[in-house]
């Protein structure tokens, strides 16, 4: 009976598990396609226009879109799958999102607590530093998310110069 219990039990652990991954993978999925897709609609403040944007805005765009070509890149030159290089992608865009957000959130929290109310100019004022910092942190973090070259994989085999080993 305890094998039967303990197959039942192991069975339900696997069940909860796979469920519990599914929905953090969803979480993290749905926080980064809205991260990313958040980017670029963010430049436009007024109107959809290019004489709106600034240097910056453009070149941090660039950037992150050269950091995710080479993320895309160096998972195929690697032969990264498919799903292990989406969930790399979305945990580590997702985790600095929820970071920075929660960073926010704290600040929000610490200017209510202290003013007893929150202006309209606060946020103003600070939107403007975040979506910086947000856009800074996304091209980081995919930066770093980029699979890498195992390094002791590829180094040189170093040289044996004992003569008895290799008798000439």
């Amino acid at each position: 009976m305890k094998s039967l219990l303990s197959t039942v039990d192991n069975l339900l652990v696997h069940f909860a598990a796979g469920i519990m991954s599914f929905i953090l993978n969803s979480i993290y999925g749905f926080v980064t396609v809205i991260g990313l897709l958040f980017i670029p609609f963010s430049f436009f403040e007024y109107s959809v226009s290019l004489a709106e944007l600034d240097i910056i805005e453009i070149g941090s765009f660039i950037i992150l879109v050269a950091v995710i070509w080479r993320f895309i890149t160096r998972s195929y030159r690697l032969k990264v799958g498919l799903k292990e290089s989406l969930k790399r992608f979305a945990s580590s865009i997702a985790s600095v999102y929820l970071i920075l957000y929660s960073c926010c959130y704290m600040f929000v929290v610490t200017e209510i607590t202290t003013q007893g109310s929150i202006g309209i100019e606060y946020l103003n004022h600070t939107s403007e530093s975040i979506r910086f910092a947000l856009v800074l942190m996304t091209i980081f973090a995919v930066y770093a998310a980029t699979p890498l070259i195992d390094f002791l994989e590829h180094t040189e085999k170093p040289v044996d110069f004992d003569a008895s080993k290799n008798p000439t």
